[in-house]
């Protein structure tokens, strides 16, 4: 007999119900807010924690220990060059998402540590994420980076170091969405290449800070 484990959240997710001859789990967010597990996890960003209740409930199908998977779920790290962390140096720790080619799955990176942050502190939200973004994109435009820009604007991101070719067309659609928005980061700038982006960020670093390189661009061998 065939499952199907869907999301309960997603609007198309629901229709499969609809779609699909197999016996049909739902999973949803909301009620992964209770569940002490899924808070010890440390993967990082919602759709992480969407991945996690997805593979909880088929180990639960196939009648998995459950014991073995929650060791499984706490001491998984994540895949390499998805938000993977890399180490801590002054303070200062250095995550790596170069996976993430895609403007929305950056948006969704920078969306990540704001819920880290909100789950490890009932403190008002610090300003400490630097984000380094940018690289190559066919035929990009503004439009085109309309989403992630638009997380610019959390309260969370302290800096953003562009490289690469599209960054003035990032830059762009940041003082175009600046118009009619309040605060955004304290810096933004065009360093063309990373290895000037990391010149910039050992100034702008401090302890305390996330640095997190998620391209939204393919990088044609610069990282």
């Amino acid at each position: 007999k065939d499952f199907a484990v869907l999301n309960a959240d997603n609007k198309e997710s629901r229709r499969l119900k609809n779609l699909t001859p197999a016996k049909t789990y739902f999973f949803s967010l909301k009620e992964g807010q209770r569940d002490k597990n899924l808070k010890e996890a440390r993967l990082s960003g919602e759709h992480n924690r969407a991945n996690i209740m997805a593979a909880v409930i088929a180990g639960r199908i196939l009648r998995l220990d459950r014991a073995k998977m929650v060791k499984a779920l706490v001491n998984f790290k994540g895949l390499k060059h998805r938000l993977e962390f890399i180490t801590i140096k002054n303070g200062i720790s250095f995550y790596e998402d170069s996976q993430s080619t895609s403007p929305y799955s950056t948006a969704s990176a920078v969306e990540a540590f704001s819920k880290q942050q909100t789950a490890n502190s009932k403190q008002q939200t610090a300003k400490n994420l630097i984000l380094i973004m940018g690289g190559y994109r066919a035929n990009a435009k503004e439009s085109d980076y309309s989403e992630p820009v638009s997380k610019f604007f959390m309260p969370h991101l302290k800096a953003v170091v562009l490289i690469g070719r599209v960054a003035p067309i990032i830059q762009n659609e940041y003082f175009r969405q600046k118009r009619t928005r309040a605060h955004g980061p304290d810096f933004i700038k065009n360093c063309e290449t990373l290895a000037k982006a990391m010149r910039e960020i050992k100034n702008l670093a401090e302890n305390g800070d996330v640095v997190v390189l998620s391209p939204g661009a393919e990088s044609f061998g610069e990282f």
